[in-house]
């Protein structure tokens, strides 16, 4: 985690590439996990530089695929405790919530307990994302008034496309870089 903090300092000092950092840092925070989690804290540096510096200037959808498949944002929000029978809605909720949509982003209490069933199955092993069939609720699912197939592993895939495509998923990630990079209170044009 110390390694992590100095390779990210250096860089927003000395690397010429200074919007990759600034929206690297952006996505850091806007994607954040607790190091001091479990073992997060081993987990950090991987984090930034797998999931989110590759993709910090890229699609969000494709940052968003990227981190919601990383050990460490599994572990932080406990989706290892997420499996058939045993649902862990801490993940869905903040993906919705923080990630995507945002507070008032359309959702219902429903569609957080769907999506929870669409992340059963999703863990880590030996600090490598895995997909575990006999914990993934094979059931139907509806997320957002829409249906998700039934297909295991590639229900996470249609489930992220479906929130970063959102139009309340673009208003609350678009106000967010408004307020970071032109005033707390942004002019709607602008978002």
């Amino acid at each position: 985690a110390r390694e992590a903090a100095a390779r990210t300092l250096l860089r927003a000092l000395y690397s010429p590439e200074q919007l990759q950092e600034e929206m690297t840092w952006f996505w850091m925070n806007h994607f954040s996990v607790f190091q001091g989690k479990a073992n997060v804290r081993v987990l950090v540096g991987d984090y930034e530089e797998h999931a989110i510096r590759p993709h910090a200037l890229g699609r969000f959808g494709e940052l968003l695929g990227a981190v919601a498949r990383h050990p460490a944002m599994l572990v932080y929000l406990d989706n290892s405790r997420n499996g058939v029978g045993h649902v862990n809605e801490n993940y869905a909720r903040e993906l919705m919530e923080l990630h995507t949509l945002g507070v008032k982003g359309g959702y219902t209490q429903g569609d957080v307990q769907e999506l929870a069933r669409v992340l059963t199955g999703f863990h880590v092993r030996e600090a490598e994302f895995q997909f575990f069939p006999r914990r993934h609720d094979f059931g139907r699912k509806t997320l957002l008034g829409r249906p998700i197939r039934s297909s295991g592993e590639r229900e996470l895939a249609e489930a992220l496309e479906l929130l970063a495509s959102h139009p309340s998923t673009s208003r609350f990630v678009s106000r967010k870089l408004a307020m970071h990079f032109v005033a707390d209170d942004p002019p709607e044009a602008l978002v």
